[in-house]
């Protein structure tokens, strides 16, 4: 991975870099045109267009003049951010660009560029830190050793230059704000004004400086973290959530606040001399100059903008309306939005998508599908919405009207639905011959297909992914515990021994109800149903009798409810299997999502000594997990694009980006997903643990070698019982054992109310 090492994220507990999508296109939602209707004519279509400089491995800033020319700073080390830097310029719109020679660029040689931006007299001010060969080897060496105050301790300062135009270079003395250990902000943006003031951005608040005496001469301070902000002139814009706020920079006050319409609040911004730009996954929004409401006018439900694989890190707007937008990802491309008036402004054939929460490998797959229909659009419903004024049961009950009307969505996405229910009311297309060529080549796993199929040999649903439920413990325990029950007297047992395992706040496994039921319920509640719609009491009252051990050995019953610092839901199997190794809990165990949940679990076992990762046992064969769990609509009208649009998503070229939403169901994506993404001098990943005394410990995990992850690769073909969540079901589990885990209900009494409540939905 490439390192920042200013980032002391980086030698703490590990954080995630969310990769926000960027741009989009004109707003409107058909299906066919009717008969003698005529159609409305116009829209931005995308287009390859233009060039990256050779070699490039990071830019750190990019700029475009009045004149059309276009500037940016680049660097070509492999696998870490550092110099040396070298400066581009293009002529052309960003077709091709050449190198300019400035001798003082020698100085960012062997220097990690934080920020940077361009200044009025034609040179660029920089937040940098030298990081030379020596200082790296010690660093490296530091963390290696796990010596993590050390290796913050060798942390350079960092730098703040003004590179003039003329050649010559001052150091601006900025009076930067303390962080909330005492030291110096880390500036995350930074940007120049016309009146060559610095704008500092340390995550929380901007900063308007002056270059020359460095005193701070107007605070600007959101509620939230501001996600972009940009000069123009004597103002400045900045976006926070769904909003855009504009400041004069004479004065620091707030002169109005503009709506982001629709848009999600994580983009960019960009300018010209008629207007504002605002550019996110939802679409390339335009305010005129005097204007107060902004208009959508790229729809990126139609681009490949809306794509989680890349990000539109800059937008330049171009002559004749078009736009040229950059992108990161598997390295760095552009893509030419361009005003085409000759085609319709929306596609005269729609393809619908139904899902109950959103999902990274069907955006992917929206926008591939997109560039190979561009007269098809596919449009994208979210059955529950994040402010969680829809139930799932009500989103359940909407969508199966619709189904049973013939008036569905031409593609579901099954996760959390009641499959077993649509199959019987035969609303779900039977895929083994849409799917047969996939199928019948080895492209899809094996093991997965045929735990897919229902028990005649149909195929009804597919996943695109898949999660798997793993634990972790030493070898000897891991033989024992061959089902739930032996776990739950295991687990039960050793919280009584530890008894900070039930107490101390920062522990990843807390024994709480809820989350032991999410974790288990999957590898039970297969189990549970026949296929003549009979409910295994028995089971479900061994089921809440077993986890009840767990948690009846903390000696609790006022459980509230569950939110940890590792959130509700299931259990986190990478920060267990850390928390483990330091024998803070006597097991580890979760859904694991993807491989690399394995390298803390694989590191843990090495530092150990001992242990053994294995398949969570339940009430039956081990299982894996849907996700993203695919079907057709049997009433659809485009069954065939239908079928297309779901061998896409189940092509390596949407499965080999890791959206952590699961492990790749096509072969080719899941052997390459198990390889080491990282280059040989990689010094791993730092995680952080809370001992029960509030102190940090520090664990440091390296991608495990290719024998043990053939190993967990073979474990993980093995299964092939696939384990099905209906969301409805499991949350009357949860609801009716609420008060039988708090002390107030007998176990006949939970096992009984669960039963009629589970007949009755299974009925409807």
């Amino acid at each position: 991975m490439k390192r920042f090492w200013k980032r002391a994220a980086a030698l703490m507990i590990s954080g995630m870099l969310l990769l926000s999508t960027a741009c989009t296109g004109t707003a409107g939602s058909s299906s066919s045109q009717t008969e003698g209707q005529t159609a409305a004519m116009g829209r931005y279509v995308e287009e390859e267009y233009g060039s990256i400089p050779d070699g490039t491995e990071t830019i750190a800033g990019l700029k475009s003049f009045s004149d059309g020319s276009m500037e940016m700073l680049v660097s070509k080390t492999e696998n870490m951010v550092r110099g040396p830097w070298y400066l581009y310029r293009s002529e052309d719109g960003g077709e091709s660009w050449r190198q300019k020679d400035l001798p003082w660029l020698s100085q960012l040689d062997q220097a990690t560029v934080m920020a940077m931006d361009w200044t009025p007299d034609g040179g660029i001010a920089v937040a940098y830190s030298i990081y030379t060969d020596e200082l790296v080897a010690a660093m490296d060496e530091a963390v290696r050793n796990q010596d993590f105050e050390t290796a913050l301790a060798l942390q350079p300062e960092t730098n703040y230059t003004w590179f003039s135009g003329d050649g010559s270079s001052r150091e601006m003395p900025l009076d930067i704000p303390l962080s909330s250990d005492g030291q110096p902000a880390t500036p995350r943006d930074i940007a120049v004004t016309e009146g060559g003031d610095i704008i500092f951005n340390d995550y929380l608040t901007l900063y308007q400086m002056d270059s020359q005496t460095g005193k701070v001469k107007n605070t600007y301070q959101p509620t939230v973290q501001p996600k972009a902000f940009l000069t123009m002139g004597d103002q400045l814009a900045m976006v926070e959530e769904n909003r855009i706020h504009f400041f004069d920079l004479n004065t620091g006050e707030r002169l109005e606040t503009v709506e982001i319409p629709s848009g999600d609040g994580s983009g960019i911004l960009a300018a010209d001399e008629q207007a504002l730009y605002y550019c996110d996954s939802t679409g390339i929004y335009r305010l005129v100059n005097g204007g107060g409401v902004l208009e959508l006018v790229v729809d990126g439900s139609l681009t490949s903008l809306n794509m989680p694989s890349i990000n539109c890190f800059a937008l330049i707007p171009q002559e004749g309306e078009n736009f040229l937008g950059f992108f990161s990802g598997d390295g760095y491309s552009t893509l030419r939005y361009r005003y085409d008036e000759t085609i319709p402004t929306v596609p005269s054939t729609q393809l619908r998508v139904y899902s109950l929460e959103d999902n990274d490998t069907i955006r992917e797959a929206m926008a591939l599908f997109q560039r190979r229909h561009p007269d098809v659009q596919v449009s994208f419903e979210v059955g529950l919405p994040e402010d969680g004024s829809i139930t799932t049961s009500d989103a359940l009950r909407g969508l199966s009207t619709q189904l049973l009307a013939g008036q569905g969505p031409d593609i579901l996405v099954l996760d959390g639905m009641p499959v077993d229910s649509y199959i019987e009311k035969q609303v779900l297309l039977e895929l083994s011959d849409g799917l047969s060529q996939q199928i019948s080549s080895g492209e899809l796993l094996e093991n997965i297909v045929a735990g897919s199929r229902e028990a005649d040999g149909s195929l009804y649903a597919i996943p695109a992914r898949f999660q798997v439920p793993l634990a972790l413990a030493d070898s000897q325990t891991a033989e024992k515990l061959t089902d739930l029950e032996a776990l739950a007297e295991y687990q039960a047992q050793e919280i009584r021994s530890l008894p900070q395992m039930a107490d101390f706040q920062g522990n990843p496994m807390e024994p709480h109800p809820n989350a032991l039921i999410r974790t288990f319920y999957p590898v039970c509640a297969p189990y549970w149903f026949g296929q003549d719609g009979s409910v295994n009491l028995e089971q479900i009252s061994l089921f809440l009798e077993s986890l009840k051990k767990i948690t009846d050995a903390t000696g609790r019953t006022d459980w509230g409810e569950y939110t940890s610092m590792w959130g509700a839901g299931d259990y986190d199997l990478s920060f267990a299997a850390v928390y483990w190794n330091f024998g803070y809990i006597p097991m580890a165990y979760g859904i694991s999502n993807t491989f690399d949940d394995i390298a803390p679990c694989e590191e843990a076992i090495s530092q150990k000594g001992d242990g053994k990762l294995f398949l969570l046992p339940g009430q039956g064969e081990p299982v894996f997990i849907p996700s993203t769990l695919l079907g057709v609509s049997a009433g659809s009208a485009h069954q065939e694009l239908a079928l297309e649009f779901v061998q896409l998503a189940l092509s390596d070229q949407v499965q080999s980006h890791n959206f952590g939403g699961g492990y790749a169901v096509n072969a080719a994506a899941f052997q390459q997903s198990a390889q080491n993404p990282y280059p040989p001098t990689d010094d791993g990943m730092t995680y952080g643990a809370v001992a029960p005394d509030g102190s940090y410990q520090y664990f440091q995990v390296i991608w495990p070698d290719e024998d043990y992850m053939e190993q967990v690769k073979e474990m993980i073909r093995g299964v092939d019982t696939a384990s099905r969540v209906d969301l409805t079901a499991r949350q009357i589990v949860l609801d009716e054992s609420w008060e039988y885990f708090r002390g107030n209900r007998t176990l006949e009494d939970t096992v009984t109310a669960i039963g009629e409540k589970l007949r009755l939905y299974l009925a409807e």
